[in-house]
């Protein structure tokens, strides 16, 4: 029992230096962060289509939004996804390249293999995915 206490603290231990360690590294790259997310989080159609799965759902699955890719070598976007959580297993509704730098957003149209600007996508007004 000891040992395993003993490697469990070394592990936490190691998380920790190492978490510390990358946001110190990341060059204020978790206040981008923050923001890009702060900028799909405000989005009218994802509250929509958040109001719209809880309700049909008895509010047994939500969207949630989390950060898939960050920007580096030849990526300056964060890849912001809306995933619908379900108990199970997260399933990826929206996926958004965001550079809050700029406020540029990007739709990612993996059906069409194209990335949408946020205006040409809030006219296509298929928010829901049901056409």
């Amino acid at each position: 029992m000891t040992k395993i206490f003993q490697i469990s603290v070394l592990l936490v231990l190691f998380i920790s230096l190492r978490v510390f360690g990358q946001q110190k590294a990341n060059g204020g790259l978790d206040k981008l962060e923050d923001k890009a997310l702060t900028m799909i989080d405000k989005l009218p159609e994802l509250a929509k289509a958040d109001r719209y799965y809880q309700k049909h759902s008895h509010s047994k699955k939500h969207l949630l939004t989390m950060v898939a890719g960050k920007p580096g070598k030849g990526q300056k976007y964060f890849n912001i996804e809306i995933a619908e959580d379900n108990g199970a297993a997260y399933h990826t509704w929206y996926s958004f390249l965001v550079d809050p730098r700029t406020g540029e957003i990007l739709y990612e149209d993996y059906k069409n293999d194209k990335d949408i600007p946020l205006n040409k996508w809030r006219k296509q007004k298929n928010y829901l995915g049901l056409d």
